[in-house]
């Protein structure tokens, strides 16, 4: 029992949780909300069955696992995209009377699977109730590697 607390509070420490936040739903259900039903339908199925959430500096970086077995998972049942690696999906702005909750959010996709979100700026203290407006802008097709243009130009992209 000592060794399970334990690894929690490690596991807190480290930045780790097991679900998504309010903020971070409303953002995927932006999204699903712009996509066709069945691709819609595949993508908050991906949400729904997150079971690790990992944010880093201050929520600004947040990976997404579905774990089986201690490893993550992209099952084929709940990819939007076939295409295999990693790529920018979609970015939303989130509007907002209350300046933290104002940030602009990027999904990326892994072999077509959501897998994380980056915002702006922290958005450890964002609030879904403060959101008013959310607007999404699907990056492609074609969609693109994020580091695809940072290798190929030896610098980081200007966007980022």
């Amino acid at each position: 029992m000592a060794k399970g607390i334990l690894a929690t509070i490690l596991e807190r420490l480290r930045g780790y949780g097991t679900r998504l936040d309010d903020y971070e739903l409303a953002i995927i259900e932006a999204v699903a909300h712009a996509l066709p039903p069945m691709d819609a339908d595949k993508l908050l199925r991906r949400a729904a069955a997150v079971n690790r959430v990992q944010r880093l500096l201050g929520g600004q970086d947040t990976t997404l696992y579905q774990m089986r077995g201690g490893r993550p998972v992209f099952p084929e049942e709940t990819a939007i995209l076939h295409q295999p690696g990693s790529i920018r999906f979609a970015r939303v702005e989130v509007r907002s009377p209350e300046p933290t909750s104002r940030l602009r959010a990027t999904l990326f996709l892994h072999d077509g699977n959501l897998t994380s979100l980056e915002f702006d700026r922290p958005s450890e203290r964002a609030d879904a109730t403060h959101i008013q407006e959310l607007r999404v802008t699907f990056l492609g097709p074609p969609f693109q590697d994020p580091d695809l243009e940072e290798e190929q130009s030896g610098w980081p992209s200007a966007d980022r």
